[in-house]
């Protein structure tokens, strides 16, 4: 129960996130989930190994530091991200609801 628990929270949020990206991309939802999913899946292998050299090399508080360092970084690319896309994130199209 607790495996799929946690595994429901840690990928339930991409989800969420697909979304959004449909909301606001409509008209390139394939271009734009497959760049994110690209994002995605590449921190979800390289962000293990790195955490784990630094740790080897310098220690678990280095590793923790730079994995830090790393979520500061994306947190902001995300804050330029959204700025750059305007006020078509903030404002985005309901979604339509289904027929029947």
């Amino acid at each position: 129960v607790g495996i799929a628990l946690a595994f429901g929270c840690g990928w339930g949020w991409t989800g969420l996130l697909n979304i959004a990206i449909t909301r606001v991309w409509s008209g390139r939802v394939a271009s734009v989930t497959g760049v994110m999913q690209s994002g995605l899946f590449g921190g979800s292998v390289a962000g293990p190994l790195v955490f784990a050299a630094v740790a080897d090399q310098t220690g678990y508080l280095d590793a923790w530091l730079v994995a830090a360092a790393a979520l500061a970084v994306a947190a902001s690319s995300v804050a330029v991200a959204g700025r750059c896309v305007g006020a078509s994130a903030a404002d985005p199209q309901p979604l339509s609801r289904p027929v029947g």
